[in-house]
């Protein structure tokens, strides 16, 4: 039963993911309300949270949200240098 539980939350989760990459505005908000819910009920952690906001435009809400620390954060690739240099 254990695994069956696990499975559905993973579908769950994917489903929220999706709508976070690929849907509209609106979707994205309702979405996005829903994880938050789900975090309020205890039926998502911080780690939940990070498997699905990961690299969409509602990141930092979600982590905001849930306190995920900002190493977490997806950079999508483009790396800040703190430095400057010259050729």
């Amino acid at each position: 039963m254990h695994s069956f539980i696990k499975y559905l939350f993973d579908r769950i989760k994917e489903f929220f993911r999706n709508i976070l990459l690929k849907g509209n505005e609106n979707s994205k908000n309702l979405a996005t309300q829903e994880v938050k819910d789900y975090y309020k009920y205890g039926d998502f952690q911080q780690d939940d949270i990070i498997d699905v906001a990961r690299g969409t435009t509602k990141e930092d809400e979600l982590f905001d949200y849930a306190y995920v620390p900002d190493y977490h954060k997806d950079n999508n690739g483009d790396m800040e240098d703190d430095f400057d240099m010259e050729i």
